[in-house]
């Protein structure tokens, strides 16, 4: 099915270049809202993998995990419903070209698509694995509201999980924004965004938003190793682990300020000073994490 619908999408996109009012298409716009959900995808199917290799090596993850022993996501059901939103993801993508090029609301389709994936999540009728998915709604819950709760294997493997979604988070911003602010999208005959912006959305907000998204993915798994290390005392494993965390903290915000900065040092990028404290924050970050992972996980 992949190997049939990726060759589509490319077949459409050449075929539609320009819209019937010979137009481009808002090929950037579509891509970035379309990116976030497929990263989410991508992590149900790598999840439904992981499940399969635990299974293989005779790993209980059932029990490991705290979850109901007679409601629980076999991993061929996971990567079943992982495939049947790719699916989807590639003909809503494909049906925003096509609208795209008939001129005819070509950004409801991303929103659509994404609205489908939260009302599959939190349906509260008993259909589609309703058990398992308020299962995964608590957990979601707790390492939200972490440091209050007390830390499980499963909220802390989840939020370790987000730690890895930071691309995701960066994607709500620009998400936001697209369908607060620049109202143009409802356009019948719109293929190129317009640049009109509320306050959030320009120049340092849109920035300071950003950084808060990129933050909170870090700020999840930081937060509950704190609260392990209260519960715990356990100075080594969790402070260090929080440590691993916080390079994110500086990640984010070092690269934030390189790109506040970057029409000041347009003509001469490489003086920029937040450019090199961007490069040295992603190398100790990095490291760090290689280091943790390959000592400890």
């Amino acid at each position: 099915m992949f190997c049939l619908l990726l060759p589509t999408v490319f077949a459409f996109g050449l075929h539609f270049k320009e819209s019937q009012s010979e137009k481009s298409l808002a090929w950037r716009e579509g891509l970035l809202l379309y990116r976030s959900t497929c990263l989410i995808i991508i992590e149900i199917i790598m999840v439904g993998i992981n499940m399969y290799g635990w299974s293989s090596s005779g790993v209980n993850h059932v029990l490991i995990f705290e979850i109901y022993p007679r409601n629980h996501l076999t991993y061929q059901q996971l990567l079943e419903k992982g495939i049947c939103f790719l699916v989807l993801w590639f003909l809503s993508l494909i049906g925003f070209i096509v609208s795209s090029y008939l001129d005819f609301y070509p950004f409801i389709q991303p929103l659509i698509f994404a609205a489908l994936m939260i009302l599959f999540l939190i349906n509260p009728t008993p259909i589609f694995y309703r058990q398992e998915r308020f299962w995964f709604l608590q957990k979601l819950a707790k390492v939200i509201a972490a440091p209050f709760y007390q830390v499980g294997f499963a909220d802390f493997w989840l939020g370790e999980q987000l730690t890895s979604l930071e691309l995701f988070f960066f994607d709500l911003e620009f998400f936001f924004c697209f369908y607060t602010s620049d109202h143009s999208w409802w356009s019948s005959n719109l293929t190129v965004s317009s640049s009109s912006r509320g306050i959030f959305c320009t120049g340092w907000t849109r920035i300071l938003l950003q950084t808060f998204l990129l933050i909170l993915s870090f700020w999840f798994h930081f937060a509950q190793n704190l609260r392990r290390y209260r519960d715990t005392n356990r100075v080594t494993l969790h402070l260090a682990n929080a440590g691993k965390s916080a390079t994110g903290f500086f990640v984010a915000i070092t690269n934030s300020l390189r790109r506040a900065t970057a029409e000041t040092y347009s003509k001469r990028p490489t003086a920029n000073p937040f450019l090199y404290l961007w490069i040295i924050a992603s190398i100790v970050g990095t490291t760090y994490k290689l280091l943790w992972d390959l000592k400890m996980d």
